[in-house]
């Protein structure tokens, strides 16, 4: 709303997690209870990844990617308003919108067995780039 909040109706009580993401800023996660005082949400600057699988490039390939960060955990990628853990790749390149700061463990598979792993480092406000051999 105009005063800086904003509300989710008909949450059961508990303890969660809130993805927030905006455009142009990192997809965050937030520990939140209900009920609970509100929380302070800031996002950061986002980085942009270019991932490219050299194998796969001029190809019609389709495989699936994840991105993990240090802690283990998948990226939330929030697309249409949905959360994402695993996004596809067309023809070796994808473009990840949203990343955090940090370093990212990049992994991508096809539905034959195929793997291609790397290492990304993300920057706010910057592209960075891994190729995944």
């Amino acid at each position: 709303g105009a005063d800086g909040l904003f509300e989710v109706p008909g949450v059961a009580e508990g303890s969660w997690e809130l993805l927030v993401g905006a455009p142009g800023l990192a997809t965050m996660r937030f520990a939140v209870a209900v009920p609970g005082p509100p929380v302070d949400v800031a996002l950061p600057l986002a980085g942009r990844l270019a991932v490219e699988i050299p194998e796969l490039l001029g190809t019609s390939a389709v495989a699936h990617l994840e991105i993990v960060d240090a802690s283990g955990r998948r990226f939330p990628s929030l697309s249409s308003d949905r959360y994402d853990p695993i996004l596809r790749v067309e023809s070796g390149r994808r473009f990840i919108e949203g990343l955090p700061p940090g370093q990212w463990t990049v992994r991508a598979a096809t539905l034959d067995g195929a793997v291609w792993t790397g290492v990304a480092a993300t920057v706010p406000g910057a592209l960075s780039q891994v190729r995944l051999d």
